[in-house]
């Protein structure tokens, strides 16, 4: 049997074995604001939608009262994950909607949207974080991982998340 063959047998038997369906439709991703950094990382993960086009692209959105930021991956990865890293130094405080969805080779949409919010903190906590941070990580003695372990424990004392 073919992987296409495979997923149609599933998905016509799950729901009735009380299976949810939903991550077959749209991508499954995670949004994570690094106010530290001034970044915002979007991770995307299109698995679970296959067979899908490898030309099909990866859209992301940032908007706040606008849109702000419209990014898009040119084409689905090879390892079905692909991650978009949107610079954020520029952003004001405030709620944040993340908008994802994919889109095949003609721009049509393909799938569900997903949509993500999130809260932007200011410039002055994110400057306290990096402070903070670059204190303790001039630390040679210390190893990459406590560092960075480090790092987002002073975001967090800062308030940045």
């Amino acid at each position: 049997m073919s992987a296409a063959e495979i997923r149609a047998y599933y998905q016509a038997d799950a729901p009735a074995r009380g299976h949810d369906l939903s991550r077959f439709g749209q991508p499954v991703t995670e949004v994570i604001p690094y106010a530290a950094a001034g970044k915002i990382i979007v991770t995307v993960n299109v698995r679970a939608m296959q067979p899908l086009d490898p030309r099909t692209s990866i859209r992301v959105r940032l908007r706040g009262k606008k849109l702000l930021r419209d990014t898009r991956i040119g084409n689905v990865p090879p390892d079905n994950e692909g991650e978009v890293v949107l610079d954020a130094r520029d952003l004001a405080a405030g709620e944040y909607e993340m908008l994802i969805n994919l889109a095949d080779v003609r721009g049509a949409p393909r799938g569900g949207a997903v949509s993500t919010r999130f809260n932007w903190r200011d410039a002055r906590l994110r400057s306290e974080a990096s402070r903070c941070s670059t204190i303790w990580s001039g630390d040679s003695s210390m190893s990459k991982i406590m560092r960075t372990a480090l790092h987002f424990h002073c975001q967090w004392i800062a308030g940045c998340w």
